[in-house]
């Protein structure tokens, strides 16, 4: 399996964009495709109203008019407001309800030193290991999961921090392995 690099998000923390609070909201970068658990997503948000959830990408009008009020619809942003909201997150989720999909956020997370919350599927937990909170992507999963990842915070950004610099290891010395080969 191919993985995405895991970059260093670092400098300056950005403000937090949208009048938001910062590490108050969980990321939800999503596309709406039908492996999203929107409705879940929208649930959960209703049973957390003191945190909000962001949710990226361009939302159906009518989902957006039925979302509880602690759901925030950015549409698409820039990537330095992308990158605003991922480094702000309290958390950033990312789900899918389909068992061998990787999902981008996941690596974006791991990139910012972000929690993670994602879907308890194979792929995910092979990777993230136990750095992430897990969930069915139920409305209650998801609300325990946000619960657990905002009060666990300063212990899970601390993990993510030592796999995100054992899989920047990792990848270094695979890039040495495909330099090597192609020399060859």
């Amino acid at each position: 399996m191919l993985h995405d690099m895991i970059e260093n998000f670092d400098g300056p923390l950005p403000e937090a964009p949208l009048g938001l609070e910062a590490q108050r909201y969980v990321l939800f970068p999503v596309t709406y495709a039908p492996d999203e658990p929107i409705d879940a997503i929208l649930a959960a948000a209703a049973a957390s109203p003191d945190v909000a959830f962001v949710l990226t990408g361009r939302a159906p009008e009518q989902l957006k008019s039925s979302a509880p009020s602690n759901v925030v619809f950015p549409g698409f942003v820039s990537q330095a407001e992308f990158l605003a909201l991922l480094r702000n997150a309290g958390a950033v989720a990312a789900l899918t309800t389909r068992e061998d999909t990787m999902q981008r956020a996941g690596y974006e997370a791991l990139s910012a030193g972000v929690p993670l919350i994602a879907s308890s599927t194979r792929v995910l937990r092979e990777y993230f290991e136990d750095t992430a909170v897990y969930t069915d992507a139920t409305a209650d999963g998801l609300h325990t999961a946000v619960t657990e990842a905002f009060r666990e915070r300063a212990r899970r950004v601390e993990q993510v921090s030592q796999l995100k610099a054992r899989r920047q290891i990792e990848q270094a010395a695979a890039l040495e392995k495909l330099r090597d080969w192609m020399a060859r």
